[in-house]
């Protein structure tokens, strides 16, 4: 619930802060996706729309949220974060799955695993295309 609210306040907060925002009637509701609390949505290159849940799932829709469908993989853990890469390929934050999982078609199957041995918190590319990860680590 902390955490909600958290992402709540970063998000009101970035849009305060941008002097921009969009009113009501600018949003648009979708057909989905259906299956848990959204936990990250990314928009990818032509209409290419993708969603993960806390609950581990991924839906990706190829026509700008009109439809929806579940990856293949189901993780353990919450999905955080997407990034899209030039390549076409698409790498997901996995917290409790360890690591930056990657698919190559489009979010239908993730087999790639980079950093096996961390959380993920969350993922970015920066302009020249180095990819970051913030990993979480808990000091006592």
């Amino acid at each position: 619930m902390r955490a909600v609210k958290k992402s709540t306040l970063t998000v009101l907060l970035i849009i305060a802060l941008s002097g921009t925002y969009y009113p009501q009637s600018h949003w648009e509701k979708t057909n989905g996706p259906q299956g848990g609390l959204m936990g990250s949505v990314v928009k990818g290159p032509e209409d290419n729309i993708i969603s993960g849940t806390g609950e581990g799932r991924i839906f990706y829709s190829e026509d700008s949220g009109k439809s929806w469908d579940k990856a293949d993989t189901v993780f353990s853990g919450g999905v955080n974060d997407f990034v899209y890469c030039e390549d076409g390929s698409i790498l997901a934050a996995i917290f409790g799955d360890k690591g930056v999982h990657g698919s190559n078609d489009g979010g239908k199957t993730w087999p790639i695993n980079h950093l096996k041995t961390k959380e993920i918190s969350t993922i970015e590319k920066d302009p020249l295309g180095n990819i970051y990860a913030g990993t979480q680590s808990i000091l006592w």
